[in-house]
Parts: structure tokens; sequence; C-alpha cells
């Protein structure tokens, strides 16, 4: 079923007039779509996400928090999900300065504490998940990475290095965790934060790993030492050292095994970069 097909069945499913734009740019996975409806309002189209994040992003939003409303749920036949959610301003950023970094921080403080069962449903765990990629080669990242080239083998080696005193470390799963928590999600307007957007995988756990999805790109793109040390002190505060050095690890591997499969042009700064971070937390 392609992608005017979907439209059309929601447009029957709940007596919508949405017509279908261009796919956004960006997006690895089904991406988003623009839809307009008769009047005129935008909206943006997902064909994928979990169900179990559906809630959490209903609750952050009844609170004010940045992210879309969700509009309508639902499966089509040939089992196609689709969300339609709010359509927010802005664009996404381009640079990570400390005044942003400071209001990031603000808005990811409103996730802590939504788990009412932190010992609940632990599989599901954003800090389970981030350990097991860590530490038993969840996703099968760690191997790919060790198959690619002897830099990533050694950056590999470093991390594990690192690491080694914290394997059982257990991340708390206090807080609701966006997973991917970088700038490209992030709209804003003159410098003013209008969005989070592409939360369809929001689950539980730690917001350390949002911090720490910030950190790293903030290493990346050299958004500065202030920003560098004020993200640290925050996950810090939240899982010491042991969650700093883990959180950090996990976001590294996650971003070399995107280079190797989707961006082989971004290996070699990722890795470069990688060991930076490394170092900065060995010292």
């Amino acid at each position: 079923m392609d992608v005017a097909e979907i439209v059309a069945g929601i447009n029957a499913a709940h007596d919508t007039t949405y017509t279908l734009g261009p796919r956004f740019a960006g997006g690895y996975q089904d991406g988003a779509y623009p839809l307009v409806d008769i009047h005129g309002q935008q909206y943006v189209l997902k064909l994928s996400y979990a169900p179990r994040a559906i809630p959490l992003i209903q609750q952050l939003h009844a609170c004010g928090y940045p992210t879309p409303g969700v509009i309508y749920i639902g499966q089509l036949a040939g089992h196609t999900p689709y969300l339609v959610q709010e359509f927010l301003s802005g664009a996404p950023l381009a640079a990570l300065t400390l005044a942003l970094a400071e209001q990031l921080v603000r808005l990811i403080d409103q996730q802590a504490d939504r788990n009412p069962t932190p010992q609940a449903d632990w599989q599901h765990s954003w800090s389970r998940y981030a350990h097991a990629v860590v530490f038993a080669n969840e996703s099968d990242w760690t191997a790919r990475i060790r198959r690619a080239t002897p830099a990533t083998v050694q950056l590999l080696d470093g991390i594990a290095q690192l690491v080694a005193p914290f394997q059982s470390l257990v991340l708390p799963n206090t807080d609701i965790v966006h997973g991917d928590f970088s700038i490209e999600n992030v709209l804003a307007d003159h410098g003013r934060i209008t969005g989070i957007i592409d939360m369809c995988y929001a689950g539980y756990g730690t917001r350390a790993i949002d911090l720490a999805t910030l950190l790293h790109f903030a290493y990346v793109h050299d958004s500065g030492e202030l920003v560098r040390q004020g993200l640290q002190q925050q996950i810090r505060q939240l899982v010491d050292h042991a969650g700093l050095c883990v959180c950090l690890a996990y976001r590294i591997i996650a971003m070399l095994a995107w280079a190797i499969e989707c961006d082989h042009q971004a290996i070699d700064r990722y890795v470069h970069h990688g060991w930076q971070i490394v170092r900065d937390l060995s010292d």
C-alpha cells in the first residue's frame, strides 16, 4: 500500500479531507509526510511508531511539553499503522548554543519521574536497552562495528575498557525517554524551542540517555566547552560518572552503527570524536 492509498484510507476511516504533500527531508525509517485538510490546516503523518509510546506522548503534550498532539492513530488493511499529529512551526536546529542547551535541559527535566511502575516492563526500558547495546551486542551493533574498519574496532576496544568497571550498573527506569533526542528532532524559531518531534518510540528509562544524545552532538559538532561541561554535569547529577560513561558509550555505538549503514563518509568523524569522549571521561 503506497502512501497516497494510506491517506485515502485515513480519510475514509475518520471522515477527513487530507491531501498528501512531499515527504519531509530526513528520516531513515518511514519518515514523515505533510498532510493538509480542506481548510488549509497542516498535519503530520507518521507510518512507524511503537503503540506504547502514544500514551507517553499524550501525557507530555497535556502538560505543555512541546511535542505534537496526537490526532489519530490506527491500522489499515494489511496491518499498515499510521499516526496523524499536529504540525508544529519552526525549523530543526542547526547548532547547539549554550542558551539552547539550557532550554533543552529544562524541557528534558519535564520527562522526570513519570513512570508509575519503574520496576515493571523492564524488557522495553530504554535503560535496559542502552546497557545491553554496550555490554551484550543488542541489535548486533557492536558486531557490525567490529566488521567495519580497524579504526572502528580500536574505538570499540577503547569504549569497552572505559565501561568495563560499570557492567553491573543498573540505570534508573523512572523517566520518559525520547530515545532519539538529536537536534534534528528539535524545532526552534528565533532562538525559542517550538517543538520536540519524532517521539514515536518514546519509552521509560533514564532521561540521562536523552541528555547524552545532546552531549554526543555537542562533541561531534563542536558546540563548545561550556555546553559540553554543562551537559556532563547534568548527566552526572542523575546517574553519576558510571552512568555518564555507559550512556555516552551507547550513543557512540549507536551513531557509529548508523554511519556504517547509512553514511560511510561520517565514520571517520564519529571515530575521531568517539575517542575525544573516551579520553575526556578517562581523565
